[in-house]
């Protein structure tokens, strides 16, 4: 394994941290508000299935 393009990754995965922390920071100074925070992953989620399941789902669109 190419531990150059290891280091790469987690600069690049820090630069992009530092700049959504920043953008955070000013749309909170903006007067924005962030609602919910969750340190919960969302492993114990299903996953969803999808809504469309056939044709009569949608009535008056032929496939």
């Amino acid at each position: 394994m190419n531990r150059a393009a290891d280091k790469t990754n987690e600069v690049e995965k820090t630069r992009i941290r530092d700049e959504i922390d920043a953008q955070i920071a000013e749309y909170l100074k903006a007067g924005g508000e962030i609602d919910v925070l969750s340190d919960t992953p969302n492993r114990g989620k299903s996953p969803m299935g999808s809504v469309w399941h056939n044709g009569d789902d949608l009535p008056g669109i032929n496939p």
